[in-house]
């Protein structure tokens, strides 16, 4: 069974506001999306 995993990575990330924080690491709405079609392809 493959499982996807979504998080934060284990190394420094860059201050900013929790929207591009998001953004940058592609936690936001559609960097979800995006994992998540590269994972089911």
């Amino acid at each position: 069974m493959k499982i996807l995993n979504i998080g934060i990575p284990d190394h420094f990330v860059k201050h900013g506001t929790q929207e591009e924080v998001h953004h940058e690491l592609g936690l936001d709405s559609v960097g979800i999306m995006i994992k998540i079609n590269n994972f089911m392809t």
